[in-house]
């Protein structure tokens, strides 16, 4: 049996069971891409209190929704009204920054 060593430095320790994901920072995942329909982002983020912004915008960077949300759940973005095409979804929690792609096909 091998011992664990000592901590001697009074730093915080985080412990991980494996339960859950270890987050880093703001993670954004898009489901279906492409799509036809709707399109799910999937945020998870290590800080639970501070809002998400979410504005998605054409290729021109003209912004077509924006909405702002609570941290680790599944936004739906609805692009009923969106033509074929790309277009990009930035994600904003406090100073972190993602951008993702989002093709719209018909």
């Amino acid at each position: 049996m091998s011992e664990v060593p000592a901590l001697t430095n009074n730093e915080p320790v985080e412990v991980v069971t494996g339960k859950e994901p270890l987050v880093t920072g703001l993670t954004v995942d898009v489901l279906p891409n492409p799509s036809t329909t709707d399109f799910t982002l999937v945020l998870i983020s290590k800080q639970r209190i501070t809002p998400v912004t979410v504005r998605a915008m054409d290729l021109n960077g003209r912004t077509i929704s924006a909405t702002k949300h609570v941290p680790n759940m599944n936004i739906k973005v609805s692009d009923a009204k969106w033509s074929r095409g790309v277009f990009v979804a930035e994600i904003k929690q406090g100073g972190e920054r993602k951008i993702v792609r989002l093709v719209k096909v018909k």
